[in-house]
């Protein structure tokens, strides 16, 4: 299942489209929920080396839709969750990332992919949202360096979320269409954090809690039981990375870090 988005950069916005695209394609037609779950953890040392985690839920009806969808001249529509598909993938998300290990855990009638891979410098590491739906022609097309690691001190530098728009089909998903894909996108839930595995010193992060950094989070439900649903997104239509930070904290379920550079200082 190819994931096409046309942005090139750290991008929540993207994220969402990929996502919209992906769910679009399997369920519009038949009216079903989405049940899809990404869940992103990098997992950093002091000395730079650690570990990057990507659980990904695929619900019942997702993965039945899948299956009987198939791909390109019968081509298996979950092999980019093969242990080979996750081999190339490493090669392409930066110098000395290896593959470690995938998990197929059934859960609620669907399955759960759990895929670590581990690197020596988060330096070199390249990263985008929502990488583990995408082929590896799209992440090395998207992947960035958005880490960097010197004396103790981990930065990591961040677009301006102001500049972004948070409609997630964009121009390609008609008002129509996103007023039937709401229903179906029940369930959904995204997340990219940052783990120190060594104390913490200082940190200029919004969203901390312990040694766990969230960068970005959604949850769809929590998301529309805010007043007007889907519409309080358009309270992220402001001017600046201080406005930002403000209207981002008045919507529930929605969470982007909104500081240009997060800067971690270990112990």
């Amino acid at each position: 299942m190819v994931v096409e988005s046309g942005e090139n950069v750290f991008s929540v916005a993207a994220m969402l489209k990929r996502i919209t695209t992906f769910i679009s394609a399997l369920l519009i037609s038949l009216g079903l929920n989405s049940c899809l779950e990404s869940d992103t953890t990098i997992s950093v040392k002091k000395d730079g080396s650690g570990t990057l985690t990507e659980n990904v839920f695929l619900g019942a009806q997702m993965m039945g839709l899948m299956q009987m969808g198939g791909g390109a001249e019968g081509e298996d529509p979950l092999a980019q969750f093969s242990e080979e598909s996750l081999k190339e993938k490493a090669k392409v998300y930066g110098k000395g990332v290896e593959f470690v290990e995938v998990k197929k855990e059934k859960r609620d009638g669907g399955i759960n992919y759990v895929m670590v891979y581990k690197f020596a410098d988060i330096a070199e590491v390249k990263f985008t949202p929502g990488a583990s739906l995408n082929p590896i022609e799209k992440i090395e097309e998207e992947g960035e360096k958005i880490f960097s690691f010197e004396d103790g001190e981990l930065t990591i530098e961040l677009p301006n979320p102001a500049e972004e728009e948070y409609d997630f089909g964009g121009e390609d998903v008609g008002e129509e269409q996103m007023a039937m894909m709401v229903p179906m996108m029940a369930g959904l839930r995204v997340n990219v954090s940052l783990v120190c595995e060594d104390e913490i010193e200082s940190t200029n992060a919004t969203y901390r809690d312990g040694n766990t950094i969230t960068l970005m989070g959604m949850n769809f439900d929590e998301l529309m039981t805010n007043e007007g649903g889907i519409e309080v997104m358009k309270k992220l239509k402001v001017e600046t990375r201080e406005e930002f930070a403000v209207a981002v904290k008045e919507v529930k379920g929605f969470q982007v870090e909104a500081e240009e550079k997060v800067s971690i200082k270990f112990k």
